[in-house]
């Protein structure tokens, strides 16, 4: 029984944490169709998880400004959205039309990997006093997934029959490593022929993340760790054939690194730029026709997020860096 729940928390867990990268993306270039998709997947995941009625206001006959998800029967408006600010909170508490559902309790779910927790618990202005309490009405990825993790074994499985249908990933697991193996041939293509010494001094990534200001990707990066074990597989199949391709490409991303670090000072705006070079790099090669732009971002987001791991790119809180072996 342990283990059919484990299975079952699992294949939410990865399904709904890609979906929250994929979102995170999206916005980060102004792609917000996906949002549009994701409210009426929230409304739907948690009609699953609390046994309510939420439906897209826009089938309705209400119309309230801000607010994407009505249940009429439980009295109940969601605002969801991938904006993780205090701002957009008292923003949609003071639109003088909620002052006509006073008794309608208001919930915020933040789309997205962007960390929301700050926003849990703190006092909000709430000038027409609609129900809302800041402490148990604000949902992000992490608490959705606490919760779910306490629901019984049946709850579980119609959940994650649920989540099946509606997320999928990219591809599956052969065509992410057909995909994965092309990229990284695109991406260690350079020469470099002397290797530095090896360095296996440990450090806190949570530390890393807040010593470089990149605390605006800190769900991002701690999701695609989850998928490092995917890449460190795949190198090691490149290093036996005596290519040597890690080597490469985290030498030619530590130099990339370099280079922009004089052109931003801003450390998220360095960070997605690594990003977008790098897949921009892959894009110039040969033979990557049949890679959907999904996959791409996966795998160069993982590429990247390896690095980082591996102190090649952003510095280390410490003062040492991890050297390639």
């Amino acid at each position: 029984m342990l283990l059919v729940r484990k299975d079952f928390i699992d294949n939410i867990n990865s399904k709904l944490t890609y979906l929250s990268m994929m979102i995170t993306n999206s916005s980060s270039l102004n792609l917000l169709e996906l949002n549009v998709h994701a409210e009426n997947f929230y409304a739907s995941l948690f009609n699953h998880i609390f046994n309510i009625h939420l439906e897209n206001i826009n089938t309705t006959k209400h119309n309230v400004a801000s607010i994407d998800l009505i249940d009429n029967e439980n009295k109940l408006f969601v605002q969801v959205t991938s904006n993780a600010r205090k701002s957009k909170i008292e923003d949609t508490l003071k639109k003088d039309i909620l002052k006509n559902y006073i008794d309608y309790t208001l919930w915020f779910i933040f789309l997205g990997s962007e960390d929301s927790s700050n926003l849990i618990g703190k006092k909000y202005k709430n000038p027409h006093n609609i129900i809302f309490d800041s402490s148990k009405d604000i949902y992000n990825l992490k608490n959705i997934l606490s919760y779910i993790m306490n629901l019984g074994t049946e709850k579980l499985q119609d959940i994650s029959n649920f989540i099946n249908r509606e997320v999928k990933f990219p591809v599956n697991k052969d065509k992410l490593d057909s995909d994965l193996t092309k990229v990284i041939n695109a991406l260690s293509q350079e020469n470099f022929s002397v290797k530095e010494p090896p360095n296996t001094l440990p450090f806190q990534v949570e530390e890393k993340i807040e010593f470089n200001k990149l605390v605006p990707r800190y769900d991002s990066i701690k999701d695609y760790d989850a998928y490092i074990g995917i890449l460190v597989k795949k190198y090691n199949e490149f290093d036996k054939l005596g290519k040597n391709s890690s080597f490469v490409i985290l030498k030619s991303l530590k130099s990339e690194y370099r280079r922009l670090k004089e052109l931003y000072s801003d450390s998220v705006q360095l960070f997605d730029k690594i990003i977008e070079n790098t897949k921009t790099k892959v894009r110039e090669s040969n033979n990557i026709d049949d890679i959907s732009e999904e996959m791409l971002d996966f795998c160069v987001w993982l590429i990247i997020v390896d690095a980082f791991l591996k102190c090649q790119i952003f510095e280390n809180p410490k003062g040492y860096k991890y050297a390639l072996t």
